[in-house]
Parts: structure tokens; sequence; C-alpha cells
């Protein structure tokens, strides 16, 4: 009832099982020897070494004169007929070197194709006994878990990291290493080592640092710092505009000298009298006759020359005195003075004297005078052309009470008072409010005729000759800008469908174009877009400042404009096709923003530009922007002038609308002219181009009625 095979004879995959008592062929027996002899040879031609040892001496003095370096390992070619048979020669290794101490080029080498076996056997030993130590350790308590440079795991009491997770995690103290986060040192830190053993720079644990050299690269200061006179703190650095470097202390001391290619003094202290600003004054130390002239020597360098117009003056207190002389020549610390310009005042020391003219350098004939006296003038002069004993014909501007200028340019009852600015020129940027609020210069009402006249009105318009982009007032319409809208025209027979005046097509999903119903030309936008071509710029500025890699650097340019959404959409700025090749890494200008519903408004954006690319504005809804400014200057935003003049006399009314350039040239006039002859409308160009449409009255007809004549 047993079955064969059955239980544990039953084969299973990965059994191993030895044939026996089974007789094969004769052929397989003499096949299976041939085999094993062809295994042997080959085991043994692989596995055979010759384990001779080949002992001989060195030549110190071929040794030495030839540099030769011997080691242990290294391969050398031993050269023998009687050992080497077939070849003549064999290629092996050193194995041993036994050197003397007073001779190291006198050596006896061992050379062998391999260790000999008692030497292995050492080894084998040793590794078995590690083996059994190991094992030994490892029956009686496991070893830790180790934690891989790629773990996550949490470091406990109860692992371990590995050597390379080690050298993740600490600092070599032997090898260049970084620290990826902040490292606190309680006690301090010292560099380095400098004679005596002393640290080359040491930081404790209050902050406080010592060090043999520091380069600071941009900035040093306080850890509180306003600038300027009233502010707090010290500060080191490069200002990023000029590139100059700037100091701001509270107290300089120089021991010795200080040297200052040019030297700035600021002072705020409080002055009863006058204070005179010119290239030259002194304090006078000491005062000698000499012959004609007074010998004059100053406390410190003057800066007077000759021919200078010296002026001492003391208008308070018990002495008075007051001189005002030429200078005849210079001498070592001071001047030599006629004693004739004197008038009978000596000159004394103590007295502060100063430039206030030349009698024949113009460059040294001005001066700035600021005066708080008590005549109740408090004002700021300022002088040029002072080449005499007097000021007549010299002040170019006044600010501050101006009651005693009497000019010609004025009419007798107009003359300048009150506080003010008198000058022979002013330019001035901004918003002039009048008494009345508005920001009109003139303006007056004739209000029985209900006649309004504007004599000199400046609107906020542009300047275009100071904007990169040409037409930025869209004066000239879509002149110099692209839009695109997506719309389809019809045709009939190749020729488009006319309806309504227009051709027949679908509505575009977007459109833009300048319209001209408002105060001023607009960019009326509608889910579009306006674009300039950079070719169709007015002016595109050239970058050739470079940083210290000789890369060029974009400049800081502003955009500004009016505008009022009429629906809310998002406002996008943008340069297209911008290349940045050869510059630093900046971001370009540009700007996204979603715009809400409301009225007129101002747009200001800055930023920087390398001069490259397309200007496009878009708008997914509807804005009408006008009043478009892209420029480096913040304040581009200047005024056309526009002057309307109602004239009349008893034989002229005269109504005419003119639009002046910043120089005050004439670009357009239109007016109606009208008198006892006759009457016209006329237009002028800035070429001087005159059309005209008249009516007079100039001769009888056939029946002696005055007839009037129409000319074009």
């Amino acid at each position: 009832d047993t079955q064969l095979p059955g239980g544990r004879l039953v084969p299973r995959a990965g059994d191993t099982y030895i044939l026996w008592n089974i007789r094969m062929p004769d052929e397989y027996y003499r096949l299976a020897e041939e085999e094993f002899a062809v295994a042997v040879e080959e085991y043994n031609r692989d596995h055979w070494l010759d384990i001779a040892a080949y002992k001989a001496p060195t030549d110190p003095v071929y040794i030495e004169e030839h540099g030769i370096d011997l080691f242990v390992g290294r391969r050398v070619k031993l050269e023998s007929r009687k050992y080497f048979l077939e070849k003549g020669y064999r290629q092996s290794r050193i194995t041993k070197i036994s050197r003397k101490v007073n001779e190291p080029g006198q050596m006896d080498i061992e050379i062998s194709d391999a260790l000999q076996v008692g030497k292995f056997d050492k080894v084998t030993d040793s590794i078995g006994a590690l083996k059994s130590y190991t094992k030994s350790k490892t029956e009686g308590a496991a070893l830790p878990d180790i934690i891989r440079s790629w773990d996550k795991t949490l470091p406990t009491d109860n692992n371990l990291f590995s050597a390379r997770r080690s050298q993740k995690e600490f600092l070599s103290k032997n090898q260049p290493d970084t620290a990826k986060e902040s490292i606190r040192f309680l006690k301090g830190v010292s560099f380095g080592e400098a004679a005596g053993g002393k640290p080359c720079g040491i930081v404790d644990g209050e902050g406080n640092a010592e060090y043999l050299t520091a380069v600071i690269r941009e900035l040093l200061r306080s850890t509180e710092f306003v600038d300027g006179l009233t502010g707090e703190g010290w500060q080191l650095w490069i200002d990023q505009l000029t590139g100059l470097t700037n100091l701001t202390v509270d107290k300089v001391t120089a021991r010795q000298s200080l040297v200052a290619l040019e030297l700035l003094i600021e002072k705020v202290r409080s002055v009863c009298g006058q204070l005179v600003v010119s290239a030259a004054n002194g304090k006078i130390k000491d005062v000698v006759k000499q012959g004609d002239n007074y010998r004059i020597v100053f406390e410190q360098e003057s800066g007077f020359v000759a021919h200078d117009l010296m002026r001492c003056a003391v208008t308070g207190g018990k002495k008075l005195k007051a001189y005002w002389v030429e200078v005849a020549s210079v001498i070592a610390g001071g001047v030599l003075v006629p004693v004739s310009e004197f008038g009978g005042v000596k000159p004394e020391a103590g007295d502060e004297c100063v430039l206030m003219g030349n009698t024949e350098t113009p460059l040294r004939q001005n001066l700035i005078s600021i005066a708080a006296t008590e005549d109740g003038q408090p004002r700021i002069d300022i002088l040029d052309g002072v080449k005499a004993k007097n000021f007549n014909g010299c002040l170019r501007c006044r600010l501050g009470k101006l009651d005693g200028i009497r000019s010609s340019a004025f009419p007798a009852d107009k003359q300048p008072k009150g506080n003010g600015l008198y000058a022979d020129n002013v330019w001035l940027k901004g918003t002039f409010v009048l008494m009345t609020g508005e920001d009109i210069l003139t303006r007056f009402e004739i209000t029985e005729g209900k006649i309004h006249s504007a004599v000199e009105s400046l609107r906020k318009e542009i300047r275009e000759e100071q904007s990169y982009l040409d037409n930025s007032s869209f004066a000239d319409g879509m002149d110099k800008w692209k839009t695109g809208s997506k719309a389809t025209l019809f045709t009939l027979g190749g020729r488009w469908i006319w309806a309504n005046g227009g051709p027949y097509g679908t509505k575009p999903d977007g459109h833009a174009e300048i319209r001209t119903d408002g105060k001023v030309p607009y960019a009326y936008i509608r889910n579009s877009y306006i674009m300039q071509k950079l070719e169709d710029f007015r002016l595109v500025p050239e970058y050739r400042q470079t940083n210290s890699q000789g890369e060029r650097v974009p400049g800081v340019v502003y955009l500004s404009f009016s505008y009022r959404v009429i629906k809310a959409g998002r406002l996008k700025i943008e340069f297209v096709n911008a290349d940045k090749t050869g510059f630093e890494n900046f971001n370009m200008f540009g700007h996204e923003e979603d715009l809400p519903v409301g009225g007129e408004k101002m747009f200001t954006l800055d930023g920087l530009w390398n001069g490259t690319g397309d200007f496009k504005l878009s708008f997914t809804g509807v804005i009408y922007i006008s009043l478009l400014v892209f420029s480096t200057n913040k304040a581009d935003a200047l005024a056309y002038k526009y002057r309307t003049l109602f004239e009349q006399s008893d034989r002229l009314v005269k109504i005419s609308a003119a639009v002046f350039d910043k120089d005050g040239n004439a670009l357009k006039e239109t007016g109606l002219v009208i008198k006892p002859e006759g009457s016209g409308l006329y237009a002028q160009d800035n070429t001087g181009k005159i059309a005209l449409i008249g009516v007079s009255v100039e001769e009888e007809d056939e029946y002696g009625n005055t007839v009037s004549k129409i000319k074009l």
C-alpha cells in the first residue's frame, strides 16, 4: 500500500540528488576525464604563482645621482638568461625593502610575484580571529541601527550615523567644509595664528571683534542709521547712483593732517547780520605797514588773489568799521594792499574779510549774500558782475523781501514788493495754484457778455521732446502706434459689402483707437492693446556703464499716464522681444494689475530697462489713456503753453488762440479779426503760412451800391 515515490521522496524544486548505482556508457567517462583535465590546467594557469623571491643590494651612488625612488609594490624588470630562459627577462614587483638609516640610498630589496604563503596565513588567521570576536559580541548584544546618508531616521541614543552621514552632519576640522545653517558661538571664535601664537582675529561671546585687516565690499554701519544733519548713527557705504564712497559720522578728529581733494563744509548756525558766500575769505592775524602798503597776514589760507575786492564790515556793537579795498598782490600767507585804499580806516588783527568782486576776472565777480538785519528785509541775494566797489546792476536773483528793488522792466506802480522771488530768468516745474484755488496763471471773466478769456493757461500736457515714445500725446492719432483686432469683412464678387456708410462685417473682439472728443486726445482701448515698435521710438538711450564683470548696467526709467476705467479689466505693461544679452541680470520693466471702474487717475511706474524691445500696453476691459510719458526723468511731464487773446481798440476787435513750445515759438494759431474795412478768419502754422477767409467792403456796383467781396 506504499506509493513510491511518496512522502519525502516526492521531488520538489530546489532539491539536490546524488545519482547512485547508475551505469553510464563508456564514451561518457573518456569525455568527462578530458573535460576535467582541461579545467585543471586552466585553473593552474590562472592561479599558479611563482613565489620565489629574488634578492639584490642597490648602488647608493647610482640611486642618488639618478634620483631613483624605490618603494614596496613598484614594478621592476628582472633580466637574466640563466633564470628566465624563455624571454631573458621578467616583470615583477618589489615586496620588501631594508634601508640603512645613515645611508638611505643603500638598500636590500626583495622582488617576487607574490607574498609568501606564511604571510597569507597570518592575514587569514587575523581575519578568522576578527570574525570570531565579532560573532561573540553580536551574540551577546545586538549592534545599534546604522543611519545611512540618505535615511530620514531620527537620531537617538540607540543608533549610529554612518561615515558618510557623519560627513554630512558634522563640520570637518581637516578639510574645507560648508555649513548650510547658522552657527552660534556662545564663547566667541578665533581665526588663524599670528606671530607669537596670537590669533589673527577674535570675536568674543559679546560680539566684540578684533581683526588684523578687514575688507568691506559695500556697506558698514551702525544698527540704526538716518542720514542728514538731524539723523542718527553712522555709516560707510557706496552710493549706487554715483559710485562714490560716503561716510557719515558725528565727529572726526585728525591728529596730524587731513588731505581732501575737495572739501565741502556745511554748517548750521545762527547769523546776526549778513553772511557772504564767495571764493575767498580770511581772518586777519597780523598787519604791518610797509611803505605805502599794508602787509596783511591771515590765520589760514584765504584764497585771495590780485585785483580781488576785499571787504570788511562791522555794523553792530560799540566798534563800527568798514572798508572795501583792492588787493595789489599776494604774499606768503597774506596780501599787500595800498594804504590809500582804506580811506583812513586801519585794518587790525581779528578783522574778518571776504571776497566781494574782482576788477579784472569775471569768474571772481559773483557771490551769494544772506542777510537778516534789523531793517525787516530778510533775503538771499545772488550777485554777478561785481567789478567795482558797488553793486550797481549786479543783482541777478533775490529770494525773500523784495522791497527796495526798482526795475524799468516793470511799470512804476507795479514794482516788486513783499516776499517773493525776483530773478533774470526762472524755470519752474509743477502746479501753480492761485488764491482762487485754480491752477491757471491768469484768468479773467467779463460777466456781462459771458465772454471768457484766458490770457496764459497751462494744460497738463506732456513734453514730448523729453519722452522716449513718439506721439505719446496721441496728437497725431495712431501714427507710430500699432494695435490689433479680430474682425471679418464680407465681400461679394471680390468687393466689400457696404452698409450704413461702411464695410459690413463681424464685430471685432477687441479694439483700440485715438479719440478727440475730450479735453485732450486719448487712447480708447477695449479688450485690446497699443504698441510702439522700438524703431518708431523718438529716442532710444544707450547704456554703456558696466559692472565689475564687464556686463552693461540697465537704467532706471519712469512711466506715467492719466487713465479712466469704464469697464474693469487687467492692465499689462511689457516690452515685447526684449533682449538682455550683454547686460547683468535684472527684472525687465513691466507690470500687471487689475483696475476697477473709477474716475480719472494718474498711473506711475518705475523700473529697469536696457533699451530693447517693443513697448506694449494692453487692457482686457475698457479704459481711456492720455498724457503718456516714458522717460528717465521722473519730472518730465511739463506743459505746452496755450494762449487765447481778446484784443479790442477803436478800429480793431481780435480774438485768437495759439499754441507755443517751451521756447516760446508759436506752433499754430487761429483767430478772428474784425475791422471797419472787413472781417476774416485766419489760421497760421509754425512755418508762417497763413490761410484766410475774408469779407470786405471794397467797391460799388453798376447801380452805385457798395458791394462786399469774399476772398479765400
